[in-house]
């Protein structure tokens, strides 16, 4: 699930014995969220000519440190020269990033202690956030290592449903929906 309170609380309720484990598509997605946060900020203390290219690696930043191309490298190393934090942040994104891909709890929680501690030495107020919220749902996290489980088939499905919804401008008659729902996961296979 993702790091939402109160869908906590009703699944503890109606799942009272039930493990929660959060999907790893929302840490992945609150980092980036940081990333981007630092990128505005860095980006404000520049003069117009930077924060042109500063606005235009959005997208860049995001891209996992592996499926970067050489001119990517590039990209990003002349960001870098304009906004060590904004490199630091980079770093802590894809450092979380190799993170999840660890296997077993005891080295997830202890890559988790040391990755808080260059959090806190970076000084970035938005990863102090990102790892603040991290502690807090620590135990569901760490879930995470014991099935590498995701919810990543049922957001794919959403997706498809609101796509088909916009396309179908609403689509009013719910019968028709479901056909279309249907239709598009059986004929994707």
């Amino acid at each position: 699930m993702d790091m939402w309170g109160p869908y906590k609380s009703v699944a503890k309720t109606v799942f009272p014995d039930a493990e929660i484990t959060t999907d790893k598509f929302h840490l992945v997605a609150l980092m980036n969220k940081a990333l981007d946060e630092i990128r505005k900020q860095e980006q404000n203390k520049l003069s117009q000519s930077h924060r042109k290219k500063f606005y235009m690696s959005r997208t860049l930043l995001k891209k996992r440190g592996e499926d970067l191309s050489d001119k990517d490298h590039q990209r990003l190393i002349k960001l870098f020269e304009l906004s060590p934090p904004l490199e630091k942040a980079w770093e802590l994104k894809e450092e979380f990033r190799d993170l999840l891909q660890i296997d077993g709890i005891s080295e997830a929680k202890s890559a988790l202690e040391k990755w808080y501690t260059r959090v806190s030495n970076a000084k970035l107020s938005p990863l102090y956030r990102v790892k603040d919220i991290i502690k807090r749902w620590q135990s569901q996290v760490l879930n995470y290592f014991k099935t590498k489980i995701t919810n990543g088939f049922a957001e794919g499905i959403n997706n498809k449903i609101k796509l088909i919804k916009r396309i179908g401008y609403g689509v009013p008659n719910i019968q028709n929906l479901r056909r279309r729902v249907f239709h598009s996961i059986l004929s994707n296979k």
